[in-house]
């Protein structure tokens, strides 16, 4: 008798096995497809938008050079594209499309070729982009954005990302996540085997042991009910609603308590010139680094690089209450690390005047469309500025503000008043004169 139950029910056991095989891999193929699709597209917008952001830093960079008709300076802001090695070229025109600075020093005096377009023209407020072909056969995209200054369009900034590279990054990381579904896809399979074969040598039991029928939520390790019916809980859906989370921005401003230190170099000009460009990279790349982990190591926030000056904010936060006390030891620490290194052929890391100011500023995802960025706005960031003007080589100046922070815990020396930009009344600024207490 239990052996004719047992040749009824092995059959059906069979069959619900093949259904949910074929079941799961059309369901699994298809989040796989969906998947591999959506990260392909968030990469191919990850890589135009380090094409967007070199070109506004190269536009935002140039404008000083340009008004100083300083040619080597341009040139060698353009070097700075292999930190975004998707981009094919990259060159700054006047008005009338000459070339006055390429990633290519051959073309410089030459006409700018545009590019031949093959797709849309998409303009985004200044940012143009074309897809199409350069004279050399190779697709891109090309991006351009005018250098304004005082409302007045001073040069265009062309850059070209090259879709050929993209393509072989997308591919690459396409390629991955198809082997990273293909193991997992293969693990389950056998789970799912295993399992059949383990049900199948309890040959006289199945009434007794009959089990539900296997479905897709129960194979997932999680609860059924805190799922989605017939969906596989896969780590690549958390990384790439992760990545939606970061590249997603409110639009809502908030009043916060900060203060702002700008870094910049005296006499940057002078040095450049007698440098050559190779070494002055060097310089550069050495000076960057070192003030970027000051400034994180104590808890700032690197809001901007613009040209030789560095822009960090420092506000409160659970942990952290004493934002002009952090950006003072950032400072002073900046300080003393280009002292220790002093000796070193990098002469810029001597020249380094620091301006901090403390106030209330605004802070927020502004931008249009996809294209927001966090922003700071408040008159902190221009009196930050002027201090750093007033800083001599390895001088910190504080705003008054910052200064009413401080004043218990270290020496400061009074500077004389003195009119800021286009403030009508006199103001007051401190130097620092000793060092943050440990």
């Amino acid at each position: 008798m239990n052996e004719k139950r047992t040749r009824a029910v092995y059959p059906r056991v069979l069959s619900a096995y093949i259904v949910t095989v074929l079941v799961f891999a059309a369901l699994y193929c298809t989040l796989a497809f969906v998947i591999v699709k959506r990260e392909a597209e968030i990469l191919y917008k990850e890589k135009v938008r380090v094409g967007e952001l070199a070109v506004g830093h190269f536009a935002t960079s140039s404008v000083a050079p340009l008004l100083d008709d300083d040619t080597l300076s341009l040139n060698v802001l353009l070097k700075q594209i292999k930190f975004a090695p998707a981009l094919l070229y990259a060159c700054i025109t006047d008005k009338e499309g000459i070339i006055k600075a390429h990633s290519d020093p051959m073309k410089i005096g030459s006409r700018f070729q545009d590019v031949s377009a093959t797709g849309e023209r998409v303009v985004d407020g200044d940012v143009e982009y074309v897809t199409g072909v350069t004279s050399g056969g190779e697709r891109v995209v090309a991006i351009s954005s005018p250098v304004v200054f005082m409302k007045e369009i001073l040069a265009y900034v062309h850059a070209g990302l090259s879709l050929a590279m993209v393509d072989a990054a997308i591919s690459k990381e396409r390629a991955a996540l198809v082997r990273s579904f293909a193991t997992m896809g293969g693990l389950m399979l056998a789970v799912l085997t295993c399992s059949f074969f383990v049900l199948s040598t309890f040959r006289g039991r199945w009434r007794v042991l009959s089990p539900p029928p296997l479905t897709l939520t129960s194979m997932s390790g999680g609860p059924a009910e805190d799922m989605e019916p017939g969906r596989v809980d896969n780590p690549l859906d958390k990384t790439a609603e992760g990545l939606n989370v970061l590249l997603s921005c409110g639009d809502e401003l908030k009043r916060n308590q900060v203060s702002v230190v700008f870094v910049g170099i005296k006499g940057f000009r002078a040095y450049a010139e007698e440098r050559d460009p190779e070494g002055l990279e060097e310089d550069l790349s050495q000076y960057l680094s070192t003030a970027t982990r000051m400034i994180r190591e104590n808890g700032g926030y690197l809001d901007k690089l613009v040209g030789d000056a560095i822009i960090a904010v420092f506000a409160n936060s659970p942990m952290a209450s004493d934002h002009a006390n952090r950006a003072l030891k950032a400072a002073t620490d900046l300080q003393d690390a280009f002292q220790k290194t002093g000796d070193s052929k990098n002469g810029l890391l001597s020249r380094v005047g620091i301006g901090i100011s403390s106030g209330v500023v605004l802070s927020g995802c502004v931008g249009t469309g996809t294209k927001k960025e966090l922003t700071f706005i408040g008159e902190s960031f221009r009196t930050a500025y002027s201090l750093n003007v007033l800083a001599g080589a390895g001088e910190i100046i504080v705003s008054k503000e910052a200064y009413q922070l401080l004043e218990d815990q270290v020496s400061f020396e009074p500077l004389p008043p003195r009119e800021i930009l286009e403030r009508t009344k006199s103001w007051e600024s401190f130097r620092l004169l000793k060092k943050v207490r440990e």
